[in-house]
């Protein structure tokens, strides 16, 4: 069973008790100090572009923030930004690419092809649901305390970059030798591909049964937990298939990192993606359930017989 005992205290998760307990004035010293310290952290050690990178998906973010989420109370825009600031992001730096004198390598126009892909129908998922919904239960406190909405909205804006990384690194880094990024397409960037391609199939269609199961029980109170299709191989099977998309865009981008450090730091932006579900949204929803189903034997059969993040065959109780 996955236990994360440091997300909970006192019966609070963790985004409350930084709602409840830390000053809203500190959260906006935070936000602006996370904005600033990237931008210049990211210009110092990797260049010019990769400080516009940075820059581009928190401006967004606020700017959405600023001129619409902090006059309406709302979070409609939220998972919308994302979107719209990892494209920003992922087009800029395929536009510098694009004006090196060959002209960008097929390895940047599949790889951000397929990422932008990843992007949209993730992004279009999640505002067409909140459409649906009208909230979001991320944020029926948070909408209130603007210092931790803030937050919350610059938090996604740093995590555009840190998850965009691999490819940032594919397109914005120029070889010393050739104006082409690295060794011609071989298996690994195939690989990457259908490692890429399996991870968006995993997601798209574990957000699809969820959805249509959340439908057939419009009463979120008497609504019992999923367990079919994918989720009967995982709690969590859309968090396991947005791993796989970005490992996969990892492998693929892994041909034209020349450097040490570049592999390192891409690695660390593919691992961003599953610790940071794994350690926030993850036991976030588990809390939650935990406490709706307290008291079903067959919830407590499920979560110890299925895989909290990978697709494995169930374990016997």
């Amino acid at each position: 069973v996955y236990r994360l005992p440091f997300f909970v205290y006192n019966g609070q998760v963790a985004p409350s008790l930084m709602m409840n307990r830390i000053p809203g004035s500190a959260l906006v010293v935070l936000s602006v100090g996370m904005f600033v310290g990237l931008v210049y952290q990211a210009n110092e050690l990797l260049g010019f572009n990769f400080g516009v990178s940075a820059f581009i998906p928190v401006f967004v973010h606020w700017f959405l923030f600023f001129f619409h989420a902090v006059p309406n109370q709302s979070e409609k825009l939220f998972d919308l930004a994302g979107q719209i600031a990892f494209h920003a992001m992922a087009i800029f730096s395929f536009s510098i690419a694009m004006k090196r004198k060959n002209g960008p390598h097929p390895r940047q126009v599949f790889t951000t092809i397929l990422a932008l892909l990843w992007s949209f129908r993730l992004g279009w998922f999640l505002f067409s649901r909140f459409l649906e919904r009208r909230s979001d239960f991320r944020f029926i406190e948070a909408r209130k305390k603007h210092g931790y909405h803030m937050f919350a909205w610059t938090s996604q804006g740093v995590w555009c970059f840190i998850q965009g990384l691999p490819l940032l690194l594919l397109n914005l880094v120029e070889k010393t030798n050739d104006n082409h990024p690295g060794e011609p397409l071989n298996r690994i960037d195939r690989l990457g591909w259908m490692l890429l391609l399996t991870g968006l199939a995993i997601e798209t269609v574990a957000d699809k049964q969820k959805l249509a199961f959340q439908r057939s029980y419009p009463k979120r109170s008497s609504r019992p937990f999923i367990q079919q299709g994918l989720w009967s191989l995982s709690r969590h099977p859309n968090y396991c298939g947005e791993s796989l998309v970005w490992f996969g865009i990892y492998l693929s981008c892994f041909g034209s990192y020349e450097s040490q450090s570049h592999k390192l730091i891409a690695l660390a932006g593919a691992l961003f993606s599953p610790i940071f579900l794994m350690q926030t949204s993850l036991p976030w929803i588990e809390h939650l359930s935990d406490k709706k189903y307290q008291n079903s034997q067959q919830y407590w059969e499920y979560k110890y017989s299925t895989s909290a993040y990978l697709l494995l065959p169930k374990r016997p109780n």
